[in-house]
């Protein structure tokens, strides 16, 4: 998972990395680090992904786990969920039932 190659302190290994391969392998991991590690996140560089990699089923999938994963894990306002999943295609329902799930924390 990204959890593996997410350090903070390889944050600028990474950016120097996809700045020197801006391809969709290179920003799907970015991305992922991104979901994995930060509450706030860089919703252009998700749509631009997205848009490059939209005939290509396989990193489609995987942009929509990393979507789940991120609302479950973090707590976002329902205009931020909703805007999310809106840049990856995921549906109301698989949305709904992915936060009828979350534990709640005490």
């Amino acid at each position: 998972t990204a959890m593996s190659l997410g350090a903070d302190t390889l944050s600028n290994t990474y950016k120097k990395t996809l700045d020197n391969n801006k391809n969709p392998a290179s920003q799907l991991i970015d991305i992922a680090i991104k979901f994995e590690y930060f509450n706030n996140l860089p919703y252009s560089e998700i749509k631009d992904l997205n848009k490059n990699v939209k005939d290509d089923s396989f990193p489609i999938l995987l942009l929509k786990i990393f979507t789940l994963e991120h609302l479950y894990k973090f707590n976002k306002n329902v205009s931020d969920k909703d805007r999310l999943c809106a840049l990856v295609g995921i549906s109301e329902a698989s949305k709904t039932n992915v936060l009828l799930n979350k534990k709640i924390e005490k």
